[in-house]
């Protein structure tokens, strides 16, 4: 973490862009990883990061629901089930988390 005076130094060499506008649910990943204001390719990388993250939860969710329904009644198997528990723990994981509120209706 840098200090006031580094992250200025910082930004007068033309080092930092100005803050992009954070999210709120940004900014909480960035403070529970202790990443500072000046640390702006880092908060854009953990962004990628975050919308990769959903996009493929998002994808897998809907893959499950898709060879559920593909089930017809019959039992699914234990490998769609733990696919299923595993992807929904994904929302509320460690940062950088994911941009998705998890699960599509």
């Amino acid at each position: 973490m840098t200090t006031g005076t580094a992250t200025a130094a910082a930004h007068y060499a033309g080092q930092y862009e100005p803050d992009p506008g954070w999210t709120d649910e940004e900014q909480q990943v960035f403070d529970e990883l202790g990443i500072g204001e000046g640390e702006v390719s880092l908060r854009k990388l953990i962004r990628g990061q975050r919308r990769i993250n959903g996009k493929l939860y998002d994808s897998i969710d809907l893959i499950i629901k898709h060879l559920k329904k593909q089930a017809k009644g019959e039992a699914l198997s234990a490998e769609l089930k733990k696919a299923e528990k595993l992807n929904d723990k994904v929302p509320s994981a460690d940062p950088p988390k994911c941009e998705s509120g998890g699960g599509l209706p």
